[in-house]
């Protein structure tokens, strides 16, 4: 800060002051939202089996052997798990259940059974919501 200080020798006292209250809370600001977009980031898994799913995870289903169950987590508000079939649902269906209580559209699973399909499931309340 001295360094910045120096910069404003000819402005007066209070002037300074503030300028650099304001660059120490842009920066402060930008610390918190680079924060916030490196919580966005996704994982992305391939699985050909039941898997347990984590939040903030896409994964990519091989169905093309056997059907696949995928355990959605417990999670809180906003979670968010995607999932792609690579082709071959409408033969080997994906089943969505959940770990918890937790509900899928007010039921306990939900069926993925056409080829490629894609579904996000997000975390609002008690349920999943689908999308």
């Amino acid at each position: 800060m001295a360094t910045l200080q120096s910069l404003f020798t000819d402005i007066d006292n209070s002037t300074s002051t503030n300028i650099l209250s304001d660059i120490t809370a842009n920066t402060n600001n930008i610390t918190d939202n680079t924060n916030n977009i490196a919580t966005l980031k996704t994982t992305y898994f391939d699985v050909s089996a039941d898997t347990s799913a984590e939040t903030s995870t896409f994964y990519i289903c091989d169905t093309s052997t056997s059907a696949i169950t995928i355990t959605l987590p417990v999670a809180s508000d906003d979670a968010t798990v995607t999932i792609l079939d690579d082709g071959n649902a409408s033969t080997n269906n994906i089943t969505i259940i959940t770990a918890d209580t937790s509900l899928i559209r007010s039921a306990e699973s939900f069926i993925m059974n056409n080829n490629f399909q894609k579904q996000t499931f997000l975390k609002r309340g008690t349920d999943w919501k689908v999308y």
